[in-house]
């Protein structure tokens, strides 16, 4: 009789190794839903790498193949100015408004 008793505690130990496994292990449920996730964050950043990869090729195949598309660049980028052109350089608007407002200076102070 006390060794059906031994055998019922056995089984339960194991139950609940076999339990603690299934959610919690290495290889349990909360393990799978991590990689999941993990999966879903990866294919996430997969499509972003594509598209980014796509537009890149798309800007390469125009830059091979359309002369206007090169002159564009070169301008933007280098700052490039052709003949007979004049270059206007406007300073940005958080220059300007420190140009007009010295350092330590408030808005219009009175003093009588």
């Amino acid at each position: 009789m006390w060794w059906k008793r031994v055998l019922l505690g056995l089984l339960v130990a194991v139950n609940c190794l076999l339990a603690w496994r299934l959610l919690a292990g290495e290889q349990g449920l909360f393990a799978y839903l991590e990689l999941r996730r993990s999966h879903a964050r990866m294919q996430e950043r997969l499509d972003q790498a594509d598209s980014r990869a796509r537009d890149l090729s798309d800007a390469i195949r125009r830059l091979k193949s359309d002369p206007a598309t090169v002159e564009n660049e070169i301008r933007t980028r280098l700052n490039y100015v052709g003949r007979d052109e004049v270059m206007y350089v406007f300073p940005e608007q958080d220059t300007v408004a420190q140009a007009s407002n010295p350092a330590g200076a408030g808005p219009h102070e009175d003093q009588d």
